[in-house]
């Protein structure tokens, strides 16, 4: 999982998902799962990504997929890898959150999960309304169902042989 340096609740809650998806899969959680998208100074944001994108593919046994934490951050992800002339997904997939691209006729090509934005400002604002009508509303918390929207970088998991001969190859989610 690729996160930011924004660590409102929203990227908790995405962060604890991550955490619940990979116990669920039977995989045990380990710090270097997580890999931090932070600009060095007078760094942009191709360079990040085509730093953070080696330092993920680079490791001893690389992931075969990365979630990232907004579809801003997968979005600079695939584009270095374009760059890099790296293989999305044959190689690694590749997925975010919120569904920016939503607005292009096409959708863009990144795998994303879709927040009903409509949905969610609409709920807010007669949520906002029935507090102010009636303050001692208490405070609800509401969920949505977020559908996953499946595009061109996402595919089967390939199996990498794990270096360690005493390793099995690695899936992740």
């Amino acid at each position: 999982m690729v996160v930011g340096t924004d660590l409102a609740s929203s990227v908790r809650d995405r962060m604890d998902g991550y955490r619940l998806a990979l116990m669920d899969a039977g995989i045990s959680l380990r710090d270097d799962f997580f890999f931090e998208f932070r600009r060095q100074a007078q760094e942009d944001c191709a360079a990040c990504a085509k730093r953070t994108l080696l330092q993920i593919l680079e490791c001893p046994n690389p992931p075969t997929a990365i979630f990232a934490v907004n579809d801003g951050i997968a979005l600079e992800l695939h584009q270095a890898a374009r760059l890099l002339k790296i293989p999305i997904p044959e190689q690694c997939s590749l997925m975010g959150f919120d569904w920016l691209m939503r607005v292009l006729p096409s959708g863009g090509d990144v795998t994303t999960v879709s927040q009903p934005f409509d949905l969610i400002g609409r709920v807010a604002a007669q949520r906002l309304l029935a507090r102010i009508n009636s303050p001692s509303d208490p405070p609800r918390h509401v969920m949505f169902n977020a559908p996953v929207v499946i595009r061109e970088t996402t595919g089967a998991p390939c199996l990498i042989p794990s270096p360690d001969p005493q390793l099995e190859p690695r899936i992740l989610i």
